[in-house]
Parts: structure tokens; C-alpha cells; sequence
């Protein structure tokens, strides 16, 4: 990375009004011109919705205001075609179209005002135009001619002091007026880029020239002539160039100090990022290069994928390669290249974005299928969190519906997934379209983006993404040693059992590349084999009497969302879920696994209760509780930083990155933030290691074996890793409150070896350089000759002129001055050299020592990413504890019993929804007993829930699932007593819903829901199902929830609330052992048989009552909705009608099979 000290900036100038500006309103405060120029970051960050004019008045301050022409600003494209017009902000990137060049407005004191007011202002302004942006205010100030003068002035007073002005000048100043039908215009113009040829629809081509209709045509790409080309300046023809290779991505083209815009992609910038366009006839915009993070991340969020497009070399260097290279005329322009490109599914975190506190963990996925005869299909998926390095390899076999992708897909939402063009079956798209529909989807083409697992294993072997060992042999993560053949010798073919996961997995490795993060990502060598939770099929019910072995419970993505468990949306606050109340975790790393901890719940009644136990010791012991909260408070996001600082340590500055060659005008505040993150992360480790010592304090009042393997010695070995003297290193290594201020670190001696080197040759030749003064000092036999050293003379010997006669000519005279001649030899020369390039080697030490101190750091990253899980496992267990200790309602601890002989239960007393307290008050709270299945027998497996409408029922499920959830993850839940069997996947079929996306009604996504719970539900699962069949007509409803209901009950025997307003089946089914009915209480005033149906008054008590309800109450919801009394009445007296009807059909069948017998 290179800095720049000044350069000319994409527009003429930057300025700024500000009402309330002592500075600018101080008029011993004068600016010169050029200072104008120069406009901090504080005031491109600020807007002001005020004209300059009032903004001026509201002051009432006499301001002198200095139009100034541009012509300081040199374009790079002076050196390209004079006979094209110069650019109007002074950008190297010349316009294709003539357009008016800009002056500058800027304000200054009064000193030096002029009583008259020059007419050649009025020549030089032809228009003036304000216009307000995201982040800053510029003031236009446009002209079509060229003048000799480039400076003039005027004088404006403003209220009583107006009245020297005649009326041509007041009309003059009222040009100055901000006028909003600019903006409209801008929009609305045609600009040149919509008639280029090349870019209309039917002529469009990719690179290749291919159509659309081409079955290998790439979106990706753009064919540009050759002869449009020739005729654009030279650095629109290397925009071209780069967008002719991402003709899908937002070049942010980097211009001087600014990131520009142009041609389409500025139209996206204007409507999304609310910049303005810059005047002419070619859509252009643009933003300050502090500013990128911010604008960035506005794009990315809408799903555009961005360009970062840096200049690598400086003008000067461009002069020196055109010297030397014989460039002609199209070819000398600044070098630039894409040292990033960055979509939602590839965001890191480095010095160029600023304090982010987005926890969100955003994936990127790569799968492929493989069908086969029987229905059963083999994935292979990699995903990948960019933001922390990690990369998860999965390949499974999965049913035709993608039971298991949809599982796995809930647990780990990708942002972006990649596939391969035309391999995927018409049942996988359709399910991307239902899944998936609000993530950015990518077809890359096989076997050349889209990698076979060969070719991703001999690029990984060729990229040495991973180091060789003294052999020559990768050094292969033990993840992906598990998935190579031993037998083969070059370690090139998969295990088949792996092969489309490695597929999938080069799929990321080649969007990587071409995001240009590859090397950031795999060398951290955080690779790992993902085994989803297995569906068990219903033919394989016999081995489910036995006690539950899995270790995670299965939440589909229905499950998550019915449930509320998380928030699938990625803005704040949409909804309030389950992780939003728990959530009292104080770390970044905690908040994350408390995500994953609550869309994988634990089987593993060892790890429950381990969890459990830890929980129960940090609420009995608290102080250690709140010592541990308030140093938690002070840990910052440990994992995102690592990351940062092997990004940073891998790019050396021979390395053949981009990166590495960029210019960055605002490198010193880069500089500092990457100190700033590396002290940060040296300090947070401390912190972390301080928290280590504080829990090993209390080691003889914890028992818990989970805290124990987390922290405490145990048999002479300590879980926790063993980081003391490695952050004790990296604080003593350097000053951190000097590297901070300074922006760069001067490490202590033994730090760096290549700097200690350069210190002890400088130190050596200065003590031969001081042997050598001795030496000639007795050989003259003169003390006072000395050492003068003056510009780049240096180190000669000044002798006085007494002392002179004795000299012989080895001594080569260089100057003199009074009483004394200065002279050098070869000897001392020789010297001189070998301290000057001892000093160059210390400078060639000094400007790479922040990235090889990063690289020592990241070199013990095995300990790093131990101490980091132990931390977020703790943070987890401590948000477990506050919110138990924190609650406004009673608590406990849940009681887990294995299931013996399939007698699976579920027991609730005086329990509430866990959500309740950030929405009610304690007094609003209606707890509900719960009791569903025996310990001791088989009976009620099912409840059968009736209700009035809007009387609970639906609340109460939910809240039966999510305390089951909550139970098993290891948190106390509001509740008595809570004991149940665990439950190896929770099912969900809550709603009326259609989707419009792949054409299914309502009933259809009932069935779908529902064949899911048919096909994978065991014994041990907790089915919740709501009103099924409603999609219907009342027969075929009641039908399909008759016969759904009879075959959970009597095949599968789980656990299950199914809640219904078809009464019949509660005739029909209510001897059924199994079932137990209940409903949700009300009391109604009023009600008599044949009475008015709008004077009843229903009042839920939200209590759960055991039998049945006798009606739903319906025209009671009708009531509370508004619906007119006349049409309830109506409805009452049909609903009347069918109800006698119903019953003299009843009576009718009941005195046939009478007449039968």
C-alpha cells in the first residue's frame, strides 16, 4: 500500500457553507485559494439542507466569495489527446462528451475585498447549482469559456447592507439559489450510454460474443468493439476494459481521492446510494475514498456485487514506466487494477471499513446434486463464513423433497449460493425459489468455474494454499486428508463418498480467486467436514423404541420460523424471537454460537445437563458471576480481528497482489486503524487470559465439569490454552500508545531479527566511524577535528587550517569556512557507504515490520481460535445465567428422562412463553399446565386442542416448542417444573399460507408441511399442528385431518398438540386412549340457542381446561373485526340451518345401521 500526499480530486472542489462556522466566519481567519481546496473528512461527511444564499443571510455576515478557475487541476489525460476536452474536476478520466467545466466557489474574511464587483465574474459564471448528498454538499459552479483570469472576486453584503447593489447584481446573487429541478433533470435525461449499440438488448453480446440465447453465453462479461474503444480516452478505455470482464459487478474506479461512477453503473449509485449525478451528457457520480465503506455496504446489501478498482501507481511512477517503456500516447495513463471484489456472500473486514457491530454471520454456499433411480439424491455443499475464515464440506444423501438441504440450509442461511449452470433438477430450482428466493443465486459454468473434485484438489495443490512439508508434500487440513485416496501418490483423487462435496468446495475456491481473497481465506487452513442431522425414515421406526443417540435435535427452516426461534430477515428489529430474549450474551464470538446453540439444539442428555450444571454454578457463585459480566463487557470481536491480521500479514510487499501495490491518499488513517485493530486484539487476549485467572480463582467452588474443562487445570492440564506469554510478548514488543498516535509500530530489541540485524550493522559502522575519528585525530595530533555533516555530504572530516599543513593527498578536499577546511578519504567513504546501507536496510525492515509482526501473531493462531471458543462457549453460559437470574418470572431448571420402551412425555406447570416479558407486563402473564404423554404408559400421547377463535391456541403451541427449544440448549425456562423426554426434531405446521413464487395454494403447502411430519416424525419428535385442512372444502378438510391425526396417533406415537375447529373429530376419536382433549377457556355472557349473536360477549382467559369446547365462537371474532351486525346475523342463521341439518343426517345414518342390525 502506498500513500500519496496530494493529488487532484474527482471534482473541482469540495465546499462547504455551514451556518454555524466561527472559522469561515472569522475574517482573520483567512484561506488562501489553494487552501480552499483542501476540505476535511469531518465536512464531506456532513449535509445541510440550507441554499448558500440563506444559509449566508441567516448569519448576517458579510462574506467575500473567489470563483476560481480550475486550470491548476492537471488531468492525466494532458499527457493523452489535446484535441479532447478536459475533464471538469480535474479527473484522469476524460469525458466522451463535451462538457462545461467547473470553477470553484470558496468564502473567505473581508481583508482584502474589493468595493467593486469584477465584470468579469459575470462572464466567467454561467450557472450555479447546488446539489445534497448522502455525505456531503458540493456547490457547482459551471462555465463553457476559458479565461486568462483565473481568480476574481466579488463582494456580497447581505440584509441592510445590500444597498449599494444595483439590480443586475441582486439578480446575479440570486443564481446562487439552490435549485431542486436540477436533481429532476439529472434523473430524468437520457444519457449517452443508452444509445451505444453494443448495449442495447438485441445486440448485446458476452466477451465471447455469444447471445443470450447461447447456452454458454456469460452474464458476467460484455463484448466491447475494438473501434469503440480507440475512440475513448485512456482511462475510459481501461473502465471499459475492467467492465467489459464484470459487465454483473459496480466498478468503484478509483480517481485521485475519490471513487467514481460512470454510465450505468453511476444510475445504480444515484438510485441507491442518493448521490447526485455530476453535470453532462454522460451519467457520472462519485463519493470520497473515506466513504467507501459506508457506500459499499449500501450496494452490497441490495445485492449488487462491488468493484474496488485502485490506482497502483502515482504520477510520477507513471511518468518514469512511460519514459521507460516508450508508451505511446493511448497507453500513458495511471495504472489501475481490482484489488477487490466484494458481494454479500464474500464481506471481510479490513483497515478500510470502520467499527462494524453486525454479529450476522453471512454464507456463502456452493452445491451440486446427483440424481439417481430410487428417488434419492446425493448433495454436495461448502459454505463458507468470509468474515471469520471458516469453510464447512458436507455431501449426503438426501430424499427427493431435500429434507436434509432444508435443514441444513435453516441452520446455515447462505446469502449467496453458487450452483452449476444447467446440472440442478427442476425439483431443486423449484426449491431455490421457495428457500431461497431472497438469496443472490450464481450459475458458474462446470468444469471451468465450477471445478470437478480433481481439478479443485490440483489447483489446491499447486496454489500452496496450505505449505508443503520438508518432502514437498501438502500440508493438508486434517478435514480434507479425510477426503483424499491414500492410495493415490500425488494426492489428486477424492474418496467417491466426498467427491461432489470437493466439487462444491472448488466452486468457492474459484469465486474466491476471483473476489481476489482466496489466500485470505484457505490459508488459515480452517477447513472442516459438516455431518447434518439425519431424517429417520418411517420404515425404520422399529429401532425408535430405543433411547434417543442423536446429538443434535432436527429445526427444519418451517420449525424456525413458525417458532420464531431466530430472525431470517437481515434488517433490525423485525420481529421479536427467541434468540432477541436470550440474547444477553457480551461478546461478538458468544452472540454468534448462541445463534448456532439455538438452531441445533442438543439431544446428548450428558451435554444437556453438563450445560445445566455450569449454568446453576455461575448463578450460585455471584461474584464470580458478576466479575466474569463486567470483563466480558470489555472483549472485543476476537474472531473478526484474526481475521483481519492474517489478511494483513499474508500480503508482503513482493507478493503479486493488487493490494499491494494500491495508493491510498489516506494511508496514515489506514495505517492507524490497523494498529488500533492489533492493539486491540493483543489487549482483548489479555482481557481474555485476566478471565482465565478470575475463574480459576473460584476453582474450588465450581463443580462444574463443563467450566472445569473450559478453564481449570485438571491433572496437570489446563483446557484453556496456555496464551500468557504470548500476549506478554506482543505487549512488550512495542509502544501501543505510540504506534497509535503515530500510525506505525517501532518494535523493541529481539522483536524482529531482520531489524535487530540492521540495528547492529548501523551500530558497527558508527563505531567504526567514531574508531576512525580517533585514529585521525592522533595522527594530526589534533582534538578538534571533527565530524560535520551538511545535506547529503556526509560524515566529512572538519579540520582546522593550523592542523592542514600535515595532510597528504589522501585526503580529497570537499569545502570550507572560516579557520577550518573540510576534507574525505576513501577510507571514511567506504564507511559512509556501509552505514548508508545499513540504514537502508533498516528502512527496508522498518516499512515491512507491521506485517511480519502480524504475521508472528497469526503464526500461534491455533491458540488464538482455542481461547476464542472457550470465551463465546462461556459468554453463552453466562447469557443463560443472567436471563434466570433476570427474570420477572419463576424459573427452573428442566429435568430430562430417557424414554424407556417409547414412553416419550412432555410435562408443563405454570409455564409462559419466554418472549412475554419484553411485551406485557408480569401481571399480564396467563401460565398454562401442559401435560402431554405418561412416563408410565401410552396414553395421551396426542392433546387434541380446542377453542374459541383468537382464545390461545396457537400462542400455547408455540410456547410448548420454544420451551422445549430453550430446555434444550441447556437454559432454564418460566416455568414451576418442566420434565419431558428430549425430542430428537420438533415439526411445525402452523398457518394458512400459499406461495405465489412456485405456484402452490394454500392446501398444498398444508400437505407439503404435513407429508414432511408423516415421512421423518419418530417417537421421540414433538409435532405441533394447527387447524390442518382449512385450505379446503369443510368435507375434505376434516377428512385429511381425521386420517393425518388417526396415523401420528396409532403408527408414530409422538408427542403432538393438534389443534382443530372440526368438532367431529373430537366424536370420532375422543376414546382413542391416546388422545387427551383440552381446550383454551373462555367465558361468554349472553348465550342462549337462538339468541342474537352480537350481544354475546366472549372473554378469553387464555387457560388451558381439559375436555372439549363445545363451539369455536366464531361470529364473535366476526364482531371484533368490524364485520356489520347484519351480516353476522345472517351468517348466524345459516350456520343454524346447517347445524339442524347436520344433525338430521347424523340421525338419519345412526337409525339405518340401527335398521341393520
Amino acid at each position: 500500500m502506498q500513500s500519496v500526499g496530494k493529488q487532484k480530486t474527482l471534482f473541482s472542489f469540495f465546499g462547504k457553507l455551514t451556518p454555524g462556522s466561527s472559522k469561515s466566519a472569522n475574517p482573520s481567519s483567512e484561506k488562501t485559494a489553494k487552501e480552499q481546496k483542501a476540505v476535511s473528512n469531518e465536512e464531506l461527511n456532513c449535509t445541510n439542507e440550507e441554499s448558500p444564499i440563506k444559509m449566508l443571510k441567516n448569519r448576517q455576515k458579510r462574506r467575500l466569495v473567489i470563483i476560481e478557475s480550475d486550470s491548476e487541476c492537471e488531468s492525466e489525460t494532458n499527457i493523452a489527446k489535446t484535441n479532447e476536452p478536459a475533464n471538469e474536476h480535474g479527473s484522469p478520466v476524460s469525458p466522451v462528451f463535451p462538457i462545461s467545466k467547473r470553477a470553484r466557489l470558496s468564502v473567505s474574511g473581508l481583508n482584502n475585498l474589493s468595493t467593486s464587483t469584477p465584470k468579469s465574474c459575470e462572464k466567467t459564471l454561467e450557472k450555479f447549482c447546488y446539489r445534497s448528498t448522502v455525505s456531503d454538499q458540493l456547490i457547482e459552479v459551471t462555465t463553457n469559456e476559458k479565461h486568462e483570469t483565473s481568480e476574481c472576486r466579488f463582494e456580497s453584503t447581505f440584509e441592510e447592507s445590500t444597498s449599494y447593489l444595483n439590480e443586475k447584481d441582486n439578480s446575479y446573487f440570486s443564481s446562487f439559489v439552490a435549485d431542486d429541478s436540477f436533481l429532476k433533470e439529472s434523473t430524468q435525461q437520457r444519457f449517452k450510454h443508452l444509445d451505444f449499440e453494443f448495449l442495447k438488448p438485441e445486440k448485446i453480446r458476452d466477451l465471447n460474443r455469444r447471445r443470450p440465447d447461447d447456452a454458454d453465453y456469460d452474464a458476467r462479461t460484455l463484448f466491447v468493439p475494438e473501434s469503440f474503444l480507440k475512440e475513448q480516452t485512456p482511462a475510459h478505455r481501461q473502465w471499459w476494459l475492467m467492465k467489459s470482464k464484470h459487465f454483473d459487478t459496480i466498478l468503484f474506479f478509483k480517481v485521485g481521492k475519490f471513487y467514481e461512477l460512470y454510465h450505468m453503473d453511476a444510475v445504480v449509485g444515484v438510485k441507491n446510494l442518493n448521490l447526485s449525478f455530476m453535470k453532462g451528457e454522460y451519467a457520472h457520480c462519485g463519493f470520497p475514498e473515506v466513504s467507501f465503506d459506508r457506500f459499499s455496504d449500501q450496494l452490497i446489501e441490495h445485492g449488487f456485487k462491488i468493484a474496488r478498482v485502485e490506482q497502483t501507481e502515482t504520477p510520477e511512477m507513471l511518468q518514469k514506466r512511460a519514459h521507460q517503456e516508450l508508451l505511446p500516447c493511448k497507453d500513458k495513463v495511471i495504472r489501475r487494477e481490482i484489488c477487490r471484489i466484494i458481494t454479500r456472500g464474500t464481506k471481510t473486514y479490513n483497515f478500510l471499513d470502520t467499527e462494524d457491530d453486525n454479529v450476522q454471520v453471512s454464507y456463502l454456499a456452493a452445491l451440486c446434486e446427483q440424481n439417481s433411480t430410487d428417488k434419492k439424491n446425493q448433495i454436495g455443499i461448502c459454505f463458507v463464513n468470509t468474515s471469520v475464515g471458516k469453510i464447512s464440506i458436507s455431501q449426503f444423501e438426501d430424499d427427493c423433497d431435500y429434507s436434509q438441504l432444508r435443514t441444513l440450509l435453516a441452520s446455515y442461511p447462505p446469502v449467496q449460493i453458487l450452483f452449476p449452470r444447467g446440472q440442478l433438477s427442476q425439483q431443486m430450482l423449484n426449491m431455490f425459489k421457495y428457500n431461497l428466493n431472497n438469496v443472490d443465486k450464481e450459475a458458474l459454468i462446470p468444469k471451468v468455474q465450477f471445478w470437478t473434485a480433481a481439478d479443485t484438489l490440483r489447483h489446491l495443490s499447486l496454489d500452496c494454499y496450505f505449505g508443503v512439508d520438508d518432502q514437498g508434500n501438502v500440508n493438508w487440513p486434517e478435514a480434507l486428508a479425510t477426503c483424499i485416496d491414500q492410495q493415490d501418490l500425488f494426492q489428486q483423487t477424492p474418496k467417491p463418498q466426498y467427491a461432489l462435496g470437493i466439487s462444491s468446495f472448488g466452486a468457492v475456491i474459484w469465486y474466491l480467486k476471483e473476489c481476489l481473497i482466496d489466500h485470505d481465506i484457505l490459508r488459515l487452513k480452517n477447513v472442516e467436514l459438516y455431518s447434518p442431522p439425519t431424517t429417520m425414515e418411517i420404515g425404520k421406526l422399529a429401532s425408535c423404541h430405543q433411547p434417543l443417540k442423536n446429538r443434535y435435535m432436527v429445526l427444519d427452516d418451517i420449525t424456525l420460523r413458525n417458532l420464531d426461534i431466530v430472525n431470517f430477515e437481515r434488517k433490525k428489529f423485525t420481529k421479536l424471537t427467541l434468540y432477541d430474549e436470550i440474547n444477553l450474551c457480551k461478546t461478538a464470538m458468544g452472540k454468534r454460537l448462541l445463534h448456532f446453540w439455538l438452531c441445533n439444539p442438543l439431544c446428548d442428555l450428558q451435554e444437556i445437563e453438563q450445560r445445566q450444571t455450569a449454568v446453576r454454578n455461575l448463578i450460585e457463585q455471584t461474584e464470580l458471576f458478576e466479575s466474569l459480566i463486567k470483563q466480558l463487557r470489555e472483549i472485543p470481536d476476537l474472531e473478526r480481528l484474526l481475521q483481519k491480521m492474517h489478511s494483513l500479514s499474508i500480503k508482503a510487499p513482493n507478493t503479486d497482489h493488487p493490494e499491494c501495490r494500491a495508493v491510498y491518499f489516506e494511508a496514515d488513517t489506514y495505517s492507524k486503524r490497523k494498529v488500533a485493530d492489533f492493539v486491540q486484539l493483543i489487549s482483548g487476549f489479555s482481557k481474555a487470559n485476566k478471565l482465565m485467572h478470575t475463574v480459576c480463582n473460584f476453582a474450588s467452588e465450581i463443580h462444574s465439569s463443563l467450566l472445569q474443562m473450559l478453564f481449570i487445570r485438571k491433572d496437570g492440564c489446563k483446557c484453556f490454552p496456555d496464551i500468557e506469554s504470548d500476549v506478554q510478548y506482543f505487549q512488550n514488543a512495542f509502544d501501543h500508545e505510540t504506534a497509535k498516535t503515530i500510525g506505525s509500530i517501532i518494535p523493541e530489541k529481539g522483536v524482529d531479527p531482520a531489524l535487530d540485524a540492521a540495528n547492529q550493522t548501523i551500530v558497527h559502522a558508527e563505531e567504526q566511524l567514531e574508531k576512525y575519528l580517533k585514529t585521525i585525530q592522533k595522527r594530526l595530533n589534533c582534538s578538534s577535528v571533527q565530524y560535520l555533516s551538511s545535506g547529503r555530504n556526509r560524515y566529512n572530516l572538519e579540520i582546522p587550517e593550523s592542523a592542514c599543513k600535515n595532510l597528504n593527498h589522501e585526503f580529497d578536499f570537499r569545502s570550507q569556512r572560516k579557520g577550518f577546511k573540510r576534507y574525505t578519504t576513501k577510507e571514511l567513504d567506504e564507511l559512509v557507504k556501509l552505514l548508508a546501507a545499513s540504514e537502508a536496510d533498516r528502512e527496508v525492515a522498518l516499512k515491512d515490520i507491521m506485517r511480519r509482526l502480524f504475521a508472528s501473531f497469526c503464526e500461534r493462531k491455533v491458540k488464538w481460535y482455542a481461547a476464542v471458543e472457550n470465551i463465546a462457549t462461556l459468554d453463552v453460559l453466562l447469557a443463560f445465567a443472567q436471563y434466570a437470574k433476570c427474570s420477572t418470572r419463576e424459573v427452573c431448571c428442566p429435568k430430562f428422562v430417557d424414554a424407556i420402551d417409547g414412553k416419550t412425555f412432555l410435562r408443563l406447570d405454570e409455564s409462559v412463553h419466554p418472549c412475554c416479558g419484553k411485551i406485557k407486563t408480569q401481571g399480564d402473564y396467563i401460565a398454562n399446565d401442559v401435560l402431554i404423554g405418561s412416563s408410565e404408559s401410552d396414553t395421551g400421547q396426542v392433546l387434541l386442542l380446542t377453542g374459541a377463535n383468537m382464545g390461545g391456541k396457537s400462542t400455547l403451541m408455540r410456547q410448548v416448542g420454544t420451551l422445549v427449544v430453550l430446555a434444550q440448549i441447556g437454559s432454564y425456562v418460566p416455568a414451576r417444573h418442566f420434565t419431558l423426554s428430549p425430542v430428537d426434531r420438533i415439526f411445525t405446521r402452523i398457518g394458512a399460507r400459499d406461495s405465489l413464487i412456485t405456484g402452490q395454494s394454500t392446501l398444498f403447502v398444508e400437505l407439503r408441511e404435513t407429508s414432511a411430519i408423516l415421512k421423518h416424525a419418530t417417537i421421540h419428535s414433538f409435532v405441533i399442528i394447527d387447524e390442518l385442512g382449512r385450505g379446503t372444502s369443510t368435507w375434505d378438510g376434516t377428512a385429511i385431518a381425521h386420517a393425518t391425526l388417526q396415523y401420528i396417533t396409532n403408527h408414530i406415537g409422538c408427542r403432538t398438540i393438534f389443534s382443530t375447529h372440526y368438532h367431529s373429530l373430537i366424536d370420532s376419536l375422543a376414546t382413542n386412549p391416546r388422545i387427551r382433549l383440552g381446550h383454551m377457556a373462555c367465558m361468554v355472557e349472553n348465550e342462549s340457542e337462538g339468541a342474537d349473536p352480537t350481544e354475546e360477549n366472549v372473554v378469553f382467559l387464555y387457560k388451558l381446561a381439559p375436555g372439549a369446547c363445545p363451539k369455536s365462537y366464531g361470529f364473535n371474532a366476526a364482531k371484533l373485526a368490524g364485520i356489520h351486525a347484519d351480516v353476522i346475523k345472517r351468517a348466524y342463521a345459516k350456520s343454524m340451518y346447517f347445524a339442524q341439518m347436520e344433525k338430521e343426517r347424523v340421525a338419519q345414518v345412526k337409525e339405518a345401521e340401527n335398521a341393520k342390525v
